[in-house]
């Protein structure tokens, strides 16, 4: 046995540990369908409110400080499985234990920290932890308006803040936790848990289900399709990108209202005027393929071609041009 499976064990270890003693309370309530995550358990005598699982998702973590509005100068941009668990505590507990429990469990676990930072009093920071801070942190995260999650909410017994971004390798591939914390009473903490799960996108999965593409565009107003195939250094779509067009089709069929524009993205192979030429043509046999073959108005569409121009991923390797070479729908306001 090697260094590397030694510390997975370990950490591993360490989280099985944690779940037998951070074992919820007696008689408390969980929103139907939610439970914690196998890696992570919560802070006892808490209860789950509202969770969210996406099998395939971008998620962004913010590690750097605000340098504007609004804005922070560092992230690191993630796809994978997303789990996001929201917790309400009522207890005596304050919001410093409930934070340090956190972040000394992931420590613990062998994860390494990529940011952290505690307010323990109520605060508009924006250093790291802090309440601006994490205002700003979040807008690349959003939860659902209709959530009830109260990280954002204030009260007059309103206390402090915390922030925790830490990563693990493992055998099975890179996990990300995102922890935030905050006393929303003087009697109630309340916590955010994210766990991204890092991974390439599985073709032949998330291109075939209209209820992610309206995840997507609801949530981040663009969605990236990998399921569209077009022959070598052509335009023409081939007959294995049925299925991913039946799903946008069904989407654009749900949705009356929703306009989109089409756009091709390519590889960096190739010069700059080519692959913007090919990522136009290639767009726009997406748009004629709905338009023609599943009825959809063609004034709801609109193709453009980006070229490599806004990558997914490094262009270095065969498996991140792979992600570049994509068909992305972008809601048209």
């Amino acid at each position: 046995m090697n260094i590397k499976q030694i510390s997975y064990l370990v950490s591993l270890t360490f989280l099985l540990l944690l779940q037998l003693i951070a074992i919820p309370g007696i008689g408390q309530t969980d929103k139907t369908g939610c439970k914690d995550h196998p890696l992570i358990t919560r802070f006892p005598q808490s209860q789950i409110k509202w969770c969210e699982t996406q099998n395939f998702s971008a998620y962004h973590v913010a590690v750097g400080k605000v340098s504007g509005y609004r804005k922070i100068d560092k992230w690191i941009d993630l796809e994978g499985k997303v789990t996001r668990l929201y917790y309400e505590y009522q207890g005596a507990a304050t919001m410093s234990e409930v934070y340090q429990n956190y972040r000394n469990a992931i420590q613990r676990a062998g994860f390494t920290s990529l940011a952290q930072g505690f307010k323990p009093q109520r605060n508009v920071s924006k250093e790291v932890g802090g309440s601006g801070w994490i205002a700003t942190a979040y807008i690349k995260n959003p939860v659902p308006t209709n959530s009830g999650v109260m990280l954002f909410h204030g009260t007059s017994s309103a206390g402090g803040k915390g922030y925790i971004a830490a990563k693990l390798e493992r055998a099975a591939g890179t996990v990300y936790v995102v922890v935030a914390v905050y006393q929303h009473t003087s009697t109630e903490v309340v916590a955010l848990v994210d766990i991204i799960e890092e991974d390439a996108l599985e073709d032949g999965k998330i291109e075939v289900d209209p209820d992610y593409i309206a995840r997507q565009i609801e949530q981040f107003g663009t969605v990236s399709l990998y399921g569209i195939y077009f022959d070598f250094d052509k335009a023409s779509i081939q007959r294995e990108s049925e299925p991913a067009l039946l799903a946008v089709a069904k989407y654009l069929q749900g949705n009356p209202s929703i306009n989109l524009y089409i756009i091709g993205h390519t590889d960096m192979k190739g010069n700059l005027p080519y692959n913007l030429a090919l990522s136009e043509k290639r767009a726009q046999a997406v748009v004629d393929a709905l338009v023609n073959q599943h009825q959809i108005k063609r004034d709801r569409l609109q193709g453009k071609g980006v070229g490599p121009l806004a990558p997914k991923s490094t262009n270095r390797t065969e498996e991140g041009r792979k992600l570049n070479r994509r068909v992305e729908l972008v809601e048209k306001r």
